[in-house]
Parts: structure tokens; C-alpha cells; sequence
């Protein structure tokens, strides 16, 4: 499969996740700090992995490209910031929990769906094979179960 494909599944993913956190703001108890912490390793993991299996391509490959992963980095640090933050605060009435992951879902739906789906996926299929995306989404996984060992 192609790194394109894997990608916007892993954002399927992380948003079905924030989905289910949505519905426990509220509740301090073991399955909504599990979610969290999922939530965290699969973003951790996707975004580290992104960043080495196509980012790293793009800038070699285009300046067009390059500005929109330099954006793209800059989101994957905020996105990790917000999720420290999420680990860090206790759900409940104080709404602190609930905010930062509405905030989180924002900054997620416009990375993922805006600025990658929208805008970069569609210039890399123009500056990529549809091999080197396949080796690439290759070295994606690859990458991601390394990061999974250590």
C-alpha cells in the first residue's frame, strides 16, 4: 500500500479515537486514560514516521513541498504538546480536559484534512511514482515498528 493510503488511515484513526474521548470527558477511570495514552502513541508514531519516510523526501524533492511539510513539522509539535497536555489533566468538571482535546481535534482535523489530504497528498502524487510511494509507505512501516521495539 502506498504511503498516501497508510496516512490518511492513521488519520482516520487518531480522529476516531478523539471521537471516543469526546464521550468521556467527564470520566476520571482506566479506559479514558487508556485512550489517551493510545492516542498519544499512535500520533507519536505516525508523526515521527511521516516526518522520516515522506517529509524527509519532499524537501529533497521540491521547495513547493518543502514549505508545506516546514508546516507540517511545526503542527506535529503542537499536536504533541497538546497531547502532553491531555495525559497531564484529570477529566472532569473543571472542562480543562474537554477543551484541550477540542482544541486538539481542530488542530488534528486541519492538519490531517486541510493541510495534507487537501493540499500535500495531491503534490505528491505529482512529484512521486507510484512506486517510490509504495516504497515509501514500505519504509513507513518499517520505521513505525522500530520505533514500536525500542
Amino acid at each position: 500500500m502506498d504511503i498516501i493510503k497508510k496516512l490518511i488511515n492513521d488519520h482516520h484513526n487518531a480522529l476516531a479515537l478523539i471521537e471516543k474521548l469526546e464521550k468521556r470527558t467527564q470520566k476520571n477511570d482506566d479506559k479514558t486514560q487508556e485512550l489517551v495514552q493510545k492516542l498519544y502513541d499512535e500520533i507519536s508514531l505516525h508523526a515521527k514516521s511521516e516526518e522520516k519516510a515522506l517529509y524527509k523526501m519532499c524537501e529533497k524533492k521540491n521547495i513547493k513541498l518543502r514549505d508545506i511539510v516546514l508546516e507540517g513539522k511545526i503542527e506535529h509539535s503542537l499536536i504533541t504538546r497538546l497531547l502532553e497536555k491531555l495525559i497531564s489533566t484529570t477529566p472532569g468538571e473543571d472542562g480543562k480536559f474537554k477543551a484541550i482535546l477540542f482544541v486538539l481535534k481542530e488542530l488534528l482535523e486541519h492538519h490531517a484534512l486541510c493541510d495534507e489530504e487537501e493540499e500535500l497528498f495531491p503534490q505528491i502524487k505529482k512529484y512521486f511514482t507510484e512506486r517510490e510511494l509504495i516504497e515509501m509507505g514500505k519504509f513507513f512501516d518499517d520505521y513505525k515498528e522500530e520505533l514500536t521495539v525500542q
